[in-house]
């Protein structure tokens, strides 16, 4: 259940999606008050540091810090997370329970992040204005290399926030 494999040009433990797949499962099972499968389509805010609280955890079920990573990155990076950022009133720990607010700060950065994610959706939908007719860029890649350097530099103004 351990197993990762490592890239020779990134050095980063490349977490099987297996795994990752089951570990979420489990963290489901194991708190349901926390985590919520997607096809839910509910999801509260977790608390900062929630990693680790579950890294002991993980690690007696077997699983790596970087499966953890990589689930705990899944599950907080999407849309309808971004958009509990912005509803709910608080964070939760594993039990459900509240465990910190969420800032304005945090509350602006998703807001950027929903913003980001429904415009390369747009991007991505073909234009119903002229059906049959592959939609036209400037150049190949060009929009989402500017929401993906967007992307970055949210996640370097978040982790950069000193959070009291």
């Amino acid at each position: 259940m351990t197993e990762e494999t490592i890239t020779p040009d990134s050095k980063a433990p490349i977490v099987a999606p297996e795994h990752a797949k089951a570990l979420l499962e489990r963290l489901i099972e194991a708190y349901p008050a926390a985590f919520f499968p997607f096809s839910e389509r509910q999801v509260k805010p977790l608390k900062i540091g929630i990693y680790k609280d579950l890294m002991p955890v993980i690690k007696e079920w077997g699983y790596q810090a970087a499966a953890l990573k990589y689930v705990l990155r899944n599950y907080t990076r999407p849309l309808r997370y971004q958009l509990a950022l912005l509803k709910a009133p608080h964070r939760i720990d594993l039990q459900g329970e509240p465990a910190g607010e969420i800032t304005p700060d945090h509350r602006q950065i998703a807001q950027e992040k929903a913003n980001l994610i429904k415009e390369k959706r747009n991007q991505q939908q073909p234009d119903l204005r002229s059906p049959g007719r592959p939609r036209r860029s400037r150049e190949p890649g060009a929009e989402s290399r500017v929401n993906d350097a967007r992307l970055i530099a949210l996640q370097q103004k978040l982790s950069t926030k000193v959070l009291p």
